[in-house]
């Protein structure tokens, strides 16, 4: 019986945990407004569902671009459309 509860439990979580992102990787479709520290970027993992079929994700617009930085230095790169970047989120 306990290995029955365990095992539904474990579904249970693993459904809820299938829509938390942390941080995904995506890639630039869109620097129009990259002089505003904008882009825009396409996730490039899919939403994958227990019958076998696939969702790609939409393109998200005008999302901030942050590079390592203090208040005293920052390390700076050149973002070009194609480049690969990492998404982070917040749940909160």
């Amino acid at each position: 019986m306990d290995n029955n509860l365990e095992r539904i439990l474990k579904s249970n979580l693993d459904f809820y945990m299938d829509d938390v992102f942390t941080g995904i990787p995506a890639q630039v479709v869109g620097i129009q407004k990259l002089s505003d520290g904008l882009i825009d970027v396409q996730p490039l993992v899919n939403k994958i569902f227990s019958d076998g079929s696939r969702v790609e994700f939409p393109i998200l617009y005008s999302v901030p671009v942050i590079m390592p930085s203090t208040l005293t230095s920052a390390v700076t790169m050149p973002v070009i459309q194609g480049d690969t970047v990492f998404l982070m989120f917040s749940q909160k």
